[in-house]
Order: structure tokens, then C-alpha cells, then sequence
């Protein structure tokens, strides 16, 4: 299956939107994005393996590896400008990818949400946790509910994708690479002690470009309440 989802197709558009959806979410995470964004934007939406449509396809834990597929998507590089955006886990996959395309792309703007610079995140060993404890962790950064994980089916279903999803975060290591010169926008969550508004600033450090923080009211997924201040802030100039 291909790696996005397009919500709506159009045969004119002035810029693509191309988003990253966080751990253990899919492509439909974005999907009420696609009528609140302008008429003349399209949105392709990141579909990983696992989940959704792909659902008896293989997990990748390794965002790397996904990021090299990502960035080979056919239709990626048409021409059209792109604006890759990345909450959480998809924060670092869309700046992976941002960094694998950048110097054949026509690329508008980096948007980097809820997750802090690799270079200044320690590694991890949550996904080693068992399922109990691990289950508590998944709970604590919200986005899941509850109901779900004390279900035994769906958290047979649901445990496995977070687990490789956080094994891929908590083990990766961005290689040495030049800063960007696209232009970089950071939101953070005023109250997400995981990625909070000052360590959301040192993504100023991957780009030559312009840089600006926005902070919203809320935990770590500020962003679903939020929606229409993030959209304003991300369509903002910088």
C-alpha cells in the first residue's frame, strides 16, 4: 500500500500539506484537517504500516527506514510546494524526511509539534517496559483513552503498534547533516511536560531559515482542541 492518504484529491492546488501523524495513530488522525485548511491546499496524510488500511502489513521500527520510503512517494516531487507537518513522533519523521528532499523540493515550511530535537532528547526504554507498565506510560501522555487499553482485545491491538513506534523514537539517532534552509515553525503544548515551550526552541538549531515558536493552551496533543489556532499559527507568515 502507499504511504498517504490524499483528503481531497485536487487536479489544481498552490501547495500540498503533508503530515506526520503521532505514535500509534494513523492517517485518519488528519483527516478533519482537510475541510478547515484553505481550498486552494491539498493534504496527504502519512499512512504507516500497522494500522488502518495497512493493518496486516509488518510494523517499521526504525524511522529512518520509514523516512527513506516516505521521501521516494511517488508524486512527493511534482513541483507542488510542500509544507510538512509532524506532531510528536511525526515531528521527527517529517524533519528526516524534510532534510532527504530539501534539495530537490520546493519546500515551504518545516512544522515541528510536541516533540523536542533529538540532539537534546535522551534515549529511551519504554517500549521494554511489560504491558502493564507500559500501558501506564501510553496513558500518561494522553491521546488514547482509557476505555481502550483496559479492553483486552483492543490493547492487544493497540500495544503492539505504540511499543514499536516508541522503540523507533527511543532509539533513534539523527545522523550529521547540515541545518536546513527551509523555514521552521514549532508549537508546543503550554502544560506537555514532555515537550514543553522552552525545549521546543532549540528546533531553532536545524535551520538557517526563518524560526518561530508558537505555544497553545494544553497537554501533548493541544493540537486536537486547538485545532483552528494551530491552523492559523501554521498558515501564519513567519
Amino acid at each position: 500500500m502507499t504511504w498517504v492518504r490524499q483528503w481531497p484529491a485536487r487536479s489544481t492546488r498552490a501547495r500540498r500539506f503533508v503530515c506526520f501523524p503521532p505514535a500509534g495513530a494513523g492517517a485518519g488522525f488528519y483527516r478533519d484537517w482537510a475541510p478547515a485548511l484553505p481550498a486552494d491546499c491539498e493534504l496527504w496524510s502519512v499512512q504507516y504500516p500497522g494500522r488502518e488500511d495497512r493493518f496486516g502489513e509488518p510494523l517499521i521500527a526504525d524511522l529512518q527506514t520509514m523516512a527513506d520510503q516516505i521521501a521516494a512517494v511517488p508524486g512527493l516531487l511534482d513541483g507542488t510546494p510542500l509544507w510538512l507537518f509532524g506532531h510528536s513522533m511525526g515531528a521527527l519523521l517529517a524533519y528526516e524526511v524534510a532534510r532527504r528532499i530539501e534539495p530537490a523540493a520546493p519546500l515551504q515550511r518545516l512544522v515541528v509539534s510536541g516533540r523536542i530535537a533529538r540532539r537534546h532528547q535522551k534515549p529511551g526504554t519504554l517500549y521494554q517496559l511489560d504491558d502493564d507498565a507500559f500501558s501506564a506510560q501510553v496513558l500518561k501522555l494522553g491521546g488514547v483513552p482509557e476505555v481502550l487499553l483496559a479492553d483486552p482485545e483492543m490493547r492487544a491491538v493497540l500495544l503492539p503498534i505504540m511499543r514499536s513506534d516508541y522503540q523507533a523514537v527511543e532509539t533513534y539517532s539523527a545522523q550529521p547533516h547540515p541545518p536546513l534552509q527551509t523555514p521552521v515553525l514549532a508549537l508546543a503544548g503550554t502544560d506537555d511536560q514532555h515537550a514543553p515551550p522552552p525545549a521546543m526552541e532549540h528546533w531553532s538549531d536545524i535551520t538557517t531559515g526563518p524560526f518561530r515558536l508558537a505555544a497553545h493552551p494544553g497537554g501533548h496533543f493541544f493540537l486536537v482542541p486547538e485545532l483552528q489556532n494551530v491552523l492559523r499559527d501554521v498558515l501564519a507568515p513567519l
